[in-house]
């Protein structure tokens, strides 16, 4: 079973490095020092700001949570469960069931769909953050497999906003913890463990989240004791939650629900899975602006109604989506950020008209299209311009792969560095980034394919994550932070870093783009 405490303080440090807090002392303390002195206040106002508790969509994650493909294998009269890495440590079972053929072979859980369900479905709080979305509670810990199978009633949420799904949980997707007796479990749910991972068959959470009982306790700063054994939450051992009764300490704030006031989920809730697994909030998944701007109230998103004053082109609630969740990831997050990085976008693609350099020309053939780059360019037609910042040049491909291999494969020492400031080496770093994923068992294909396909591979599947890499890895978003508010001269200054030798037309054009953003995005 994982250590509580050490999984808090983890938290902790993740909290203080995504939030970017600074206690602005300190200086020359080490990491033990700056987390006993200063880590505690941190928390403090981390824990009593209902925009850092989780709500429905919210990412999650599991110890045993393993990023490897896992797969059953009948052969040789028997059953063998193993994940891909390790295929000869095998879980073996000394017979074949019946209608299962000899040399067979079957995947649980491709990635990109697992990346779907490890979601936490919020169902029993009857507040909403500022986006309208339902807070969790510790009571969000139903598996759907439960559920559909009458173990568990389905909760109906009362609040009037409706519900993804049945259960609050999905799967984790594979356990990386594989006994005999799992094998007949997944073979009994063998479709939903093909598509959600052997989690849903496997995962077996406890009564309740568990918080910590105050925030200076996660640092050790609270009397009332902190160990993993008396913190458990485990039904089956039977202990009392301890509790915090120093008033001055801070408190997991509480929601109404349906079974009155229960607390809220943070980063630092914990809900055990019996298996030996400890499930932890990811991302929180609300989406705000930062502490400068004005929060969208009522449309948060950048909508597809938004973009159709624009003149948006090629419009689907998909690639809308996909534009809204860049946008977090790379914290393009206030009204001047949002601003200059759609004026930029705009006039790179013509409103999203044309995803790769210069398709809007009627060109006679595709050979005739090719050549002009191959013979009139040094970047070439694989690595023209691709995606809503026209991603280009071989060592932009190489440098954008290497950083989507390095966010997937975020346990491995992977080194990334912007083509903002270094000008060699992206070759080397993309091959080591490679080297590293593969020895470990990650799928990165599709990473891969930026390199070998180049621009029409991009521009068919990474057009917004490209354009929000490009923002961030040119230091897009320091930039705007120093410029003046609804200032449409202030535009200059991202063109040159985003397009610098474009025409003076096109600077021109992107101020007015600026204006026009103005009046949307407020």
């Amino acid at each position: 079973m994982s250590d509580i405490d050490g999984i808090r303080l983890e938290q902790a440090k993740k909290i203080e490095t995504e939030t970017l807090w600074d206690c602005h002392e300190h200086e020359d303390y080490s990491d033990e020092q700056h987390i006993r002195e200063c880590l505690s206040e941190m928390l403090s106002a981390y824990i009593g700001d209902d925009r850092n508790y989780a709500v429905d969509g919210a990412e999650i994650e599991c110890t045993e949570m393993c990023k490897i493909s896992h797969c059953i294998k009948y052969e040789n009269g028997k059953t063998k469960l193993y994940n891909v890495l390790n295929a000869p440590k095998a879980i073996e079972r000394d017979y074949i069931p019946q209608g299962k053929e000899e040399g067979k072979t079957f995947y649980f859980g491709r990635e990109p769909d697992l990346d779907k369900v490890r979601r936490l479905f919020t169902l029993h709080a009857r507040g909403a953050s500022d986006n309208g979305i339902r807070f969790g509670t510790v009571s969000d810990r139903k598996c759907l497999r439960n559920v559909r199978e009458g173990v568990e009633s389905p909760v109906t949420p009362d609040d009037g906003i409706p519900a993804a799904c049945e259960a609050n949980i999905i799967s984790c997707g594979n356990c990386r913890i594989m006994r005999v007796s799992d094998i007949a479990e997944i073979e009994k749910r063998w479709d939903e463990s093909m598509k959600y991972g052997t989690c849903y068959s496997l995962i077996k959470p406890v009564a309740e989240w568990l918080n910590p009982f105050c925030a200076e306790s996660v640092t050790g700063k609270c009397d009332a004791g902190n160990s993993f054994a008396s913190n458990t939450g485990l039904i089956e051992v039977g202990p009392t939650k301890p509790s915090c009764v120093i008033t001055e300490h801070h408190k997991v704030l509480e929601f109404d629900t349906q079974y009155g006031k229960k607390e809220g989920l943070t980063m630092l809730s914990t809900l055990l899975c019996t298996r030996g697994g400890v499930i932890t909030i990811k991302v929180h998944g609300q989406i705000y602006l930062d502490a400068d701007a004005t929060l969208f109230k009522d449309e948060l998103f950048i909508t597809i109604d938004q973009l159709l004053l624009l003149g948006w082109n090629n419009l689907t609630q998909e690639s809308v989506d996909e534009l809204n969740r860049v946008l977090v990831k790379y914290e393009i997050n206030s009204v001047e950020r949002i601003r200059h990085f759609l004026a930029q976008c705009m006039k790179e693609t013509g409103r999203g008209a044309c995803l790769r350099e210069m398709e809007y020309r009627k060109w006679n053939s595709q050979t005739e299209y090719e050549d002009f780059f191959n013979n009139n360019t040094a970047y070439g037609y694989r690595y023209r311009g691709a995606g809503y910042l026209q991603l280009t040049w071989d060592y932009g491909y190489l440098a954008f792969a290497t950083y989507m291999i390095k966010q997937e494969c975020s346990d491995l020492n992977i080194e990334w560095r912007s083509p903002k400031n270094y000008g060699t080496g992206f070759q080397d770093r993309y091959d080591e980034a490679v080297q590293k994923a593969e020895d470990a068992g990650y799928n990165i294909d599709n990473y891969k394919r930026i390199v070998i396909e180049g621009a029409d591979y991009v521009a068919m599947e990474f057009a917004w994550e490209s354009a929000g890499y490009d923002w961030y890895a040119k230091d897009c978003n320091s930039i705007v932070d120093g410029l003046a508010s609804d200032d449409p001269a202030s535009v200059d200054k991202i063109t040159q870093i985003i397009n610098k030798n474009t025409s003076l037309e096109s600077y021109q054009d992107r101020r007015n783009n600026y204006e026009e953003l103005m009046k949307i995005v407020q």
